[in-house]
């Protein structure tokens, strides 16, 4: 039986990765729709204001950069759309 081994993680898709990725797939998820949803799920786990201020001030923004500078999205050989996933 063949093993799939999923790996899921912000940032991972990049060139230097592509050499250790079979099959990499990239969700066309938008870093600001992406940043909203993650707040969400914080404020559920009960994270602190701070940390989840965070998103608007770190991980929202490197979200863009990372997609401007690496582009992703022609990295991966399936591109998803979010609602293509419901």
């Amino acid at each position: 039986m063949p093993v799939a081994l999923i790996i899921e993680g912000i940032r991972i898709l990049r060139p230097e990765t592509l050499s250790l990725i079979d099959l990499p797939v990239w969700i066309d998820l938008d870093p600001e729709r992406a940043g909203e949803r993650a707040k969400a799920r914080n404020r559920g786990q009960g994270d602190s204001a701070a940390e989840i201020a965070l998103w608007d001030t770190k991980w929202i923004p490197e979200g863009f950069e990372y997609e401007r500078r690496v582009g992703p999205q022609q990295l991966a050989h399936v591109v998803l759309n979010p609602v293509d996933l419901i």
